[in-house]
């Protein structure tokens, strides 16, 4: 399908022209053609493209000579490094003609790729009955790309299995913590409020909340990393007391005496987490047990209780890439403003088309304002459209 402008195109554009009569073709997959005088794009982004919205709108609106901001998945997964098996997935996907997900399908309801398919998958594109069209729009004259490895580094999908250690997060939901986002080491971005670990990654309102900005940093080819402060409301000092106090308490305690060092060290954790969260936090902060080996059969274990508040002040997950398209809320990027009278909503390029929802390039955080965006848009650029 498509669009074809039956008047004069902007100059530059490289629309077909059919007339002067200020009127639009629409062309439909099955062959059939309508023709109207205004036209609302309403397609939305590259979200979710299971649901039909694979960004035709946004390739129509920039064959019309329109800008199209880059494009990135926002409101989505953040995938720490050593969370999924990323690399060995990939690896065993690739088949002997160096094409990758052969044997590969994402989440979009379809079954395995078909080997002339896997290259532009590869490449980063959704592959749909009508053909493949890029998921980050390339630039003009270029291609989608050859078939390469995907880049590690942004897009890993929900269907890359866990790691053990990824195994032992997911599930774990966490209340009232501070999460602050760092981008080459500098903090960008900081919220409180809860996260939840899934098979995709780090989720939840405030995971969601963060992501905007770690994935356009993850494009770029920015570090990201997550700090989560487990104990917002106490300062490190006062937090290392406590953890004392509570070791005191284990220690004077009659039934942890026969106890083994790390079994004690497990029940002070009990105390200042979830019990499911404490496999993890051991696990990625190995410098909470030291062993002091006193001879050949004799060694010492401690427990570093300054480290154990440390970790909960600052726990640090670096960031390895993002769930994609295929479970992304929004899209951020689209038509530019810059494009569009504001009240109107109204091409400023093209005479009669409108534009609204996620086909524009704006989008907002968590919480409904995404939909409330697509529901004032749609009206305004209904209402305008209709004012003959």
């Amino acid at each position: 399908g498509g669009i074809s402008p039956m008047f004069p195109p902007p100059e530059g554009s490289s629309a077909g022209a059919a007339s002067n009569s200020n009127r639009f073709k629409i062309h439909l997959a099955d062959g059939a053609t309508h023709i109207c005088s205004k036209l609302i794009i309403a397609t939305g982004g590259l979200s979710y493209p299971a649901t039909g919205s694979t960004g035709d709108g946004l390739q129509w609106a920039r064959s019309l000579g329109h800008t199209i901001t880059p494009l990135f998945p926002s409101l989505t997964a953040l995938v720490p490094r050593g969370y999924k098996d990323a690399k060995r997935f990939f690896a065993d996907a690739q088949n002997d003609s160096g094409n990758c997900r052969s044997s590969y399908s994402a989440d979009r309801g379809r079954g395995p790729a078909s080997s002339k398919d896997s290259s532009a998958e590869a490449a980063g594109a959704e592959v749909s009955s009508g053909g493949i069209s890029p998921m980050f729009l390339p630039p003009e004259g270029t291609s989608a790309g050859a078939a390469v490895l995907p880049d590690l580094k942004r897009h890993i999908d929900r269907a890359v299995p866990l790691t053990e250690f990824g195994q032992k997060l997911c599930g774990v939901s966490l209340k009232n913590v501070n999460v602050t986002l760092l981008i080459q080491g500098t903090a960008a971005e900081e919220e409180f409020g809860d996260i939840d670990f899934t098979d995709g990654g780090i989720e939840g309102p405030i995971g969601f909340q963060l992501s905007r900005k770690a994935v356009k940093a993850l494009v770029n080819g920015s570090k990201v990393a997550l700090s989560l402060d487990l104990k917002p409301g106490v300062s490190l000092t006062d937090l290392t007391v406590r953890v004392k106090d509570l070791w005191a308490e284990i220690d004077r305690d009659p039934r942890s005496q026969r106890l083994r060092e790390k079994e004690r060290c497990r029940i002070l954790l009990g105390k200042l987490m979830p019990w499911e969260l404490i496999p993890a936090f051991t696990a990625a902060h190995p410098e909470i047990i030291t062993l002091e080996r006193r001879g050949r059969a004799d060694t010492k274990v401690w427990v570093n209780l300054v480290s154990i508040a440390k970790a909960l002040k600052d726990w640090k997950f670096d960031i390895e890439g993002h769930v994609g398209w295929e479970r992304a809320v929004i899209t951020a990027g689209g038509v530019s403003t810059d494009d569009v009278v504001p009240k109107t909503l109204e091409s400023r390029l093209v005479p009669g088309l409108h534009f609204c929802g996620e086909a524009l390039d704006i989008d907002a955080d968590t919480g409904g304002y995404n939909l409330q965006l697509a529901f004032c848009t749609g009206y305004l650029a209904g209402q305008n459209a209709s004012d003959c």
